[in-house]
């Protein structure tokens, strides 16, 4: 039985991770850190910890975050939602990376999956893709410095469950009429979140010992294993 730390458990694929988690035998304990306490009331709540943080001022919940077997970061914005470069950047890439540190342990082998994106590129023009990329590399290097391992998962455009809090108009447009007409004649060209949570938890438990990378199929095909 495994423990597992989840950043980002309030948003799309956050959501999807926690349900996963909490209904797997595999995992024994999970414990949620966030600005504000995820709404769960399913299967396997009595293993939820949920702890509230001020992510301007992380070092005080240290010991929150540390005693994790696998660490799920599926936290993000969009530069739009965070108001600025600067912003979206803190939130994407400082916020994960500042966890990650206070969350790893030396020699304890711990797994860091992070949700990312399809096009991560640390060298792209774009700030979100950079974002991605940088923020990949960075975990991989924390992680396997410690004695770890980083599973990164890249899926495509995200469908969602339920609509989100916030009003996305190109990723609404984009959703509606572009994806299922390219999906139409055969090409896949998004993933669902409850496919990209079944996919990194599936991940989590199976024991991987080395850091890998998972494209927007192999997260398809993952989430659709028995």
């Amino acid at each position: 039985m495994s423990s597992a730390l989840i950043l980002g458990a309030t948003g799309a694929v956050g959501e999807q991770l926690l349900k996963e988690l909490l209904a797997s035998p595999a995992v024994s304990r999970v414990t949620s850190v966030g600005r504000r306490e995820a709404v769960y009331d399913g299967p396997g709540k009595n293993k939820l910890v949920q702890q509230v943080v001020d992510f301007d001022n992380l070092e005080p919940h240290g010991d929150v975050l540390k005693g994790h077997d696998s660490i799920y970061i599926t936290l993000g914005t969009t530069r739009g939602q965070a108001g600025s470069a600067a912003a979206f950047t803190k939130v994407d890439k400082e916020i994960p990376l500042q966890c990650v540190r206070l969350a790893l342990e030396p020699s304890k082998n711990q797994h860091v999956l992070y949700c990312s994106s399809a096009g991560a590129n640390k060298s792209s023009m774009f700030l979100y893709p950079r974002s991605k990329g940088e923020t990949e590399e960075e975990l991989t290097k924390l992680a396997e410095a410690a004695g770890g391992r980083t599973s990164i998962f890249r899926p495509a455009y995200l469908r969602t469950v339920k609509p989100r809090p916030e009003q996305r108009t190109m990723e609404t447009f984009f959703g509606k009429f572009i994806i299922p007409t390219i999906e139409s004649v055969g090409f896949k060209w998004s993933n669902p979140v409850t496919d990209v949570a079944k996919a990194m938890v599936k991940v989590g438990i199976s024991g991987a010992n080395q850091s890998a990378i998972y494209d927007s199929p192999t997260i398809a095909q993952l989430a659709r294993e028995d």
